[in-house]
């Protein structure tokens, strides 16, 4: 397959980038690019390469925004990285997993925390959209976001609904509301998804 246009390193399309008045770092766009949230080249496997005209119209329509005057963001619960503060004890077997707040740029399983216990978990391939939805709907203080590739959404969160029975996961009838059935394809411990752990979590997709 052939492509257009100039080629570029992240180092490059950073300079291009910070020329025009746009403060992207190398680190951050290769960062973005592993969360597949801005499109790249996957060169040899393992060498992100970027198209300059596609990738830097991207990331200057979709991560650039203007406030005008007297609108104010959305205010969303921030945390500091979790090897510096408590988590969830039901979330301690996956602490290092977890990432801060701010690197929302993520498809992920979210967690939202009142007071040292989870009380809601869901999944999103725009994690900052979701949690301004939550914020209208939801009471919670914290919030620990983990990584997972969009294929194993679903899964995860299932796995992790049925692990914790969050409040927030229960319906009105009083029953787990999950994204997989539990006749489904789920992660599965010794006798099936009742007794499924973190750890079956973490061996299986972290």
């Amino acid at each position: 397959m052939a492509f257009g246009g100039t080629i570029l390193t992240s180092t490059e399309l950073s300079e291009a980038l910070n020329k025009r008045g746009y403060p992207f770092s190398a680190e951050r766009i290769d960062e973005l690019a592993k969360s597949n949230y801005i499109p790249f080249l996957l060169v040899d496997g393992k060498h992100y390469r970027y198209l300059k005209k596609e990738t830097s119209q991207f990331i200057t329509e979709n991560l650039v925004s203007t406030l005008e005057t007297g609108a104010y963001p959305v205010v969303l619960p921030v945390v500091v990285p979790p090897d510096s503060i408590d988590c969830p004890y039901s979330l301690r077997k996956i602490n290092r997993h977890l990432v801060n707040l701010p690197d929302i740029f993520h498809s992920g399983v979210y967690f939202l925390c009142l007071e040292g216990e989870v009380v809601y978990v869901g999944q999103s391939i725009n994690v900052a959209n979701r949690l301004s939805e939550h914020l209208r709907t939801k009471i919670f203080d914290r919030v620990f976001i983990l990584p997972i590739i969009k294929y194993n959404l679903d899964i995860v969160e299932t796995a992790f609904i049925l692990l914790l029975k969050p409040r927030y996961n229960i319906t009105n009838k009083g029953r787990l509301s999950t994204p997989v059935s539990c006749d489904g394809p789920i992660i599965r411990g010794k006798n099936g998804f009742e007794d499924v752990t973190i750890d079956d979590v973490v061996e299986n997709y972290l």
